[in-house]
């Protein structure tokens, strides 16, 4: 079914024999005219034919068997009937999609000899992903992947018919049951699916594939999470520590690096391509591509260069994520870090809790918000703090910052004078 309320398009088309350019043997080429108000599109066709053989009113060439290009002419009869086939689908692309009319697309398809009426969802979501691997880091390509391959899962388990027509409310309400009730996912993991299919809807609306406002109503149901980070205390504790294990130490390095530093994991493994300059680390940050990004290196930033300079690790030791949160666990559970944390999640209003041991939920992650978190209880000027984090707005910046209860008590007493 078309989607509903199409534009009026007026869309024409004919061939035309070129009168002016007959060749030496007779023959006058034929090229296709398109229309569509202001615009007038000419494209010259591997056709030929005799003027008196050119049929105007059936846009055929007319001939007999015993026609010297008898042959020829049957064969350029297909052409012109493919054709015809070809533009009328064109036509009717812009019309289901209820798309303006424009050149570039029309020769697009008719070069590419697309016949399809609907551009495919898929089709265009994967052309989104390659695209998107040009200007955007790893990190955010993986989310495209799994908001794809969600949406499969999703038309494969409900039999939803999944077009650029049908992302509408109706998708909504069929896709967040499905994420929620089927699949168990919480607020936060259903929001980032949202954000990358409405990104991936108006990309593809500038692209022309289609038409459908909906999707910018779909609302996304994010909740404010517990901020998992070391005090300044406890990242000193675990600097100091003699785990007597050189595995272990060198992933309570590469940690302690990223909490000293605000760099990411990613950036903490490719710290070796950095430059450093005098009191500076200047390096170029992967996810947001900023060049010459200045880290200052502080007293234990330089005790972490100094211990390595010269080994095979230098300038700080490279570990995978999965080898890194491994040993982490290992590390924070052999300081004792076993207090009992419970962590609460919402699927829709209802609130899903789940009970960890601390030292469980110690990953690469609490690197930055311990970083951002223990430099503003430092009294650092928050402006220096967003400067070395590299973040750009508030609303991000926030989600990193959680002050520790002493610090906020000790700051609160400052109300405690004497009331006259």
């Amino acid at each position: 079914m078309p989607p509903p309320n199409l534009k009026s398009v007026t869309m024409r088309y004919n061939f035309e024999i070129r009168k002016d350019k007959v060749s030496k043997i007779g023959l006058a080429p034929i090229r296709l005219v398109v229309k569509h108000e202001k615009v007038r599109i000419r494209k010259n066709l591997e056709v030929r034919s005799a003027i008196e053989n050119w049929d105007p009113e059936n846009e055929l060439i007319m001939f007999d068997k015993r026609h010297p290009f008898q042959k020829e002419y049957r064969e350029w009869n297909k052409v012109l009937i493919e054709t015809k086939e070809k533009v009328e689908s064109i036509f009717e692309f812009f019309k289901y999609n209820d798309i303006q009319f424009n050149e570039t697309q029309f020769l697009q398809r008719f070069e590419d000899n697309e016949t399809n009426i609907a551009v495919d969802f898929f089709d265009a979501f994967n052309e989104f992903i390659s695209v998107s691997k040009l200007t955007l880091a790893e990190s955010s390509i993986k989310k495209f992947v799994t908001t794809r391959n969600k949406l499969i899962q999703f038309k494969s388990f409900t039999k939803y018919p999944i077009r650029f027509d049908t992302i509408n409310n109706k998708f909504e309400e069929a896709f967040m049951d499905y994420c929620f009730n089927e699949n168990g996912h919480i607020n936060n993991y259903y929001s980032r699916l949202i954000a990358v299919l409405k990104n991936f809807m108006r990309w593809s609306k500038k692209r022309g594939y289609h038409n459908n406002s909906e999707f910018a109503e779909f609302k996304r149901f994010e909740n404010e999470v517990e901020v998992i980070r070391l005090s300044y205390e406890e990242l000193m504790h675990l600097f100091t520590f003699d785990f007597k294990n050189k595995a272990l130490e060198r992933s309570r390095d590469m940690f302690c690096f990223g909490a000293f530093t605000s760099l990411r994991h990613c950036d903490v493994s490719s710290v070796a391509e950095a430059s450093f300059e005098g009191k500076f680390i200047n390096i170029t940050l992967m996810k947001t591509k900023t060049t010459n990004h200045l880290v200052p290196r502080t007293a234990p930033l330089e005790q972490l260069l100094a211990k390595y300079k010269g080994t095979i690790y230098e300038p700080i030791p490279k570990i995978t994520s999965q080898k890194l949160n491994k040993n982490l666990k290992v590390c924070c559970e052999m300081l004792g870090w076993n207090e009992k944390v419970v962590l609460t999640r919402y699927r829709g209003a209802i609130p899903v809790k789940r009970q960890f041991l601390r030292h469980e939920l110690v990953t690469s992650h609490v690197m930055r918000k311990t970083f951002i978190s223990v430099s503003l209880e430092l009294n650092i000027p928050e402006r220096v703090v967003k400067a070395i984090s590299n973040h750009k707005d508030e609303r991000s910046f926030r989600r990193y910052v959680k002050l520790n209860g002493n610090y906020l008590y000790d700051e609160m007493t400052k109300w405690n004078k004497e009331v006259i």
